[in-house]
């Protein structure tokens, strides 16, 4: 249900944010990175997740984007 709700309110979103969150999300990739190399993740599976939510973003900033264009 979690995922639906974040799901839902990224599409809510306008372009401005969406482009902010990707920078916000790829951040904390970056930092999770580090901890990777340092040994210091508890759960490297958590990057996984966090590199499938800028995908996700991604996703839906590029139809936002294709739908200003027809409009």
């Amino acid at each position: 249900m979690k995922r639906m709700d974040l799901l839902r309110e990224l599409r809510t979103s306008n372009i401005t944010e969406l482009k902010t969150k990707i920078n916000e999300l790829k951040t904390q990739l970056l930092n999770m990175r580090v901890k990777l190399k340092g040994r210091e993740l508890k759960n490297p599976l958590s990057l996984r997740m966090l590199r499938r939510d800028v995908a996700v973003v991604n996703t839906i900033l590029r139809e936002k984007e294709k739908q200003g264009d027809r409009g």
